[in-house]
């Protein structure tokens, strides 16, 4: 599959503008867009999101504001400028894309707009394609299963349509929220929670009568006090995800005072030495940190159980093995049961049993259900006897079971971090006493004004760090609480509708629960074990560095880089390795995915060095039938690097920007042109 041609009308800078692409073959697969900043890159990304999903695209285009705009505000926003002094209150963009050599679709959506360009309705049209000609029209609800079939759906389309910049921000802070949303991107986990939930409601609301060791309102008041804690921990999050971005904000006004430090350094070698042991020392300080949160992680969830004695540790490991296997004898039984039902129904409808006296019958009835227990009994050998621990869902068991073959904590590995940190701690101390004496000698009050500014600056970043730190506690507790009455919820609930004359519907949406509770853990383990060996190859190929061995990812979204020796190695921000494994994250999802599409990539290189911009390219071109489409600064793919690629180059375009006057300017694309070169 690739895109063969993207058409966009009064959308943003673009007023009317159509991108036409070849298939990708003979090595022929890039499409090079070049652009300067704001000349209308991130708005070609923008437009595909909107072609194809529409109001689904909110979530995927933070650059673009959807995450805080309504989709109609958005709108407004989007139509160009002078639109509708020109009365054009209409706004399209149209994509076709090939299946193979014959068959394609062509999707298009127009958006229409009143005389004060306010959004009024939307119009989707779906055409199939064959040899390039419009065919039949097809229906927009169609539209989904299309998608789905040949492109990729909405949940995943991130990890094949992507902006380099998020990309540098998902490097600079914490992946395990973004390991935890791509999974269950994967695994279609939010569809499958929104279910559950409707069930529980469902459950919920259609109680039959009927006395339990729970009434209904004391059951209705748990329900409530387990989605207040979910609310909570939803409100919470979102406050982690707001510090996190204001802690990007300030690394990038570190970065900008670096520059600052630099520029003043272009003219004096002392003053650009000091900038260069300022940037140092920031960067180990930033490694330091990392290596002191490590050791933190493995002084407080794991140390502990170290303290535990041997015997209690594996009577509790023995202990929810046998309950394993009650539970599991347990849901068997319960399983068939119906079928034992339905046998005695139709066993007693036959012609043979109406002959017989009632004493027969009932002499009949309790020998099938001898013989069907006798199917269920003995139990298997090594089941407990009893659940002494009721409180834990299929999951928890799970996820407990894991946590035992993890606990171990070796002295190399917290010798090894003990050292890493001495070594940082003795680095940064003699750097800042260099700076200092520099500093002395070359400051003539604007090299002090700026260490004062990123001095206030780091002071902030660190209030920040710590305010993010209390808050990943206060997370952790919630998430434990949620767990905890979420499982005593459900153990009562269980309770409830076990004592009542349950209906049909009720009982299926059980069980849909009790599937849905089963098949998530396993699902988890199976793609997490995917996904760190797709992560691991891929991080091997983009990087320089040969000292990582293998990348560990489990189902909580954290993240291990590990040594040839088994050590969790720092990575180092200075090298660029955040980013680098950033690209290797989503690059691994998009793999695990399972879809072959093209790429689309705004703003793909930024800040990294000519090698690991060179082994990126190289991944990214080493699949010959993927079509690969990227939207670059002329710092990113320079006249250098596109002499090295150009033999795999399909078409090329330049985006050029014209002022129209009041503020409003038009982007115009130049085909087969790109910085300085024409094709």
């Amino acid at each position: 599959m690739w895109i063969s041609v993207i058409e966009l009308t009064n959308f943003k800078s673009y007023i009317h503008q159509k991108f036409q692409f070849d298939k990708p073959q003979n090595g022929h697969n890039l499409v090079l867009i070049g652009g300067m900043n704001g000349y209308g890159k991130t708005t070609l990304l923008e437009a595909i999101y909107l072609c194809l999903y529409g109001s689904e695209a909110v979530a995927h285009l933070p650059r673009a504001g959807l995450h805080s705009d309504a989709y109609g505000k958005f709108l407004k926003k989007a139509l160009h400028g002078k639109a509708i002094s020109l009365k054009r209150n209409m706004m399209e963009v149209m994509i076709a894309f090939q299946i193979d050599d014959i068959d394609g679709y062509e999707i298009s959506r127009r958006w229409h707009f009143d005389l004060q360009g306010s959004y009024q309705e939307e119009e989707v049209k779906v055409y199939l394609l064959r040899n390039g000609i419009k065919g039949s029209v097809i229906s927009k609800e169609e539209l989904k299963d299309i998608l789905e079939d040949y492109v990729v759906p909405a949940h995943l389309a991130p990890f094949f349509f992507f902006d380099g910049e998020e990309v540098k921000r998902l490097a600079d802070q914490d992946t395990r929220e973004w390991i935890q949303m791509g999974m269950e991107n994967l695994l279609g986990v939010v569809s499958l929670r929104g279910l559950r939930t409707r069930l529980e409601q469902y459950q919920n609301n259609k109680k039959p009568s009927g006395k339990s060791s729970m009434d209904e309102k004391k059951l209705d008041e748990l329900y409530q006090s387990l989605i207040n804690e979910q609310n909570q921990l939803e409100q919470l999050q979102i406050k982690r995800l707001n510090l996190i971005q204001q802690r990007t904000d300030f690394l990038e006004r570190l970065d900008e005072a670096h520059k600052r430090l630099s520029t003043i350094g272009a003219g004096g070698g002392g003053v650009k030495q000091v900038e260069n042991i300022v940037r140092d020392e920031g960067e180990k300080r930033e490694t330091l940190k990392k290596s002191d949160d490590i050791l933190d992680k493995i002084l407080s969830d794991r140390l502990p159980f170290h303290l535990v004695s041997k015997q209690i540790s594996e009577s509790l490991t023995i202990q929810l093995q046998e309950e394993s296997l009650l539970l599991d004898w347990e849901s068997k039984k319960q399983s068939v049961e119906p079928q034992k039902e339905r046998f005695i129904e139709a066993f007693f409808s036959t012609d043979y049993t109406q002959l017989i006296d009632q004493w027969a019958k009932e002499k009949l009835h309790e020998s099938i259900n001898y013989a069907w227990q006798g199917l269920f009994n003995p139990k298997p050998e090594g089941c407990a006897e009893t659940i002494l621990h009721d409180y834990l869902e299929p999951r928890q068991r799970l996820r407990l079971n894991e946590q035992f073959d993890k606990i171990s904590v070796g002295y190399r590995q917290i010798k090894s971090l003990l050292q890493q940190r001495r070594t940082l701690q003795i680095e940064i101390h003699d750097l800042e006493r260099e700076r200092i004496r520099l500093e002395a000698l070359h400051d003539d009050g604007t090299l002090h004004q700026l260490q004062d500014e990123m001095k206030s600056v780091q002071n902030e970043l660190d209030n920040l760090n710590e305010n993010i730190g209390d808050l990943n506690r206060h997370i952790a507790e919630i998430e434990k609480s949620v767990s905890d009455q979420r499982s005593t919820y459900e153990r009562e609930h269980i309770k409830f509708i076990e004592t009542t004359p349950v209906k049909s519907n009720l009982r299926k949406a059980e069980r849909v629960i009790n599937l849905i509770k089963e098949i998530m853990p396993s699902l988890f383990s199976i793609k997490t074990k995917e996904l760190s060996d797709a992560v691991t190859a891929i991080f091997k190929q983009l990087s320089h560095k040969q000292q990582v061995d293998r990348i560990e990812i489990d189902e909580k979204g954290i993240s291990r880089l590990l040594s040839y020796e088994g050590v969790e190695i720092v990575v180092d921000r200075a090298a660029g390795e955040n980013q680098i494994f950033a690209t290797a994250l989503i690059a691994g999802l998009a793999k695990t995915s399972g879809f072959h599409i093209p790429m689309v990539v705004d703003t793909p290189l930024g800040r990294l060095d000519s090698e690991h911009r060179k082994r990126i390219l190289n991944y990214w071109l080493s699949d010959p039938e993927r079509q690969i489409i990227l939207l670059s600064q002329d710092e990113e793919i320079d006249n250098k690097v596109f002499s090295t690629i150009r033999h795999q180059v399909s078409k090329t375009y330049l985006l050029r920007h014209e002022q129209l006057g009041e503020g409003i300017g038009k982007t115009v694309a130049f085909e087969d042109r790109y910085f300085g070169e024409i094709l």
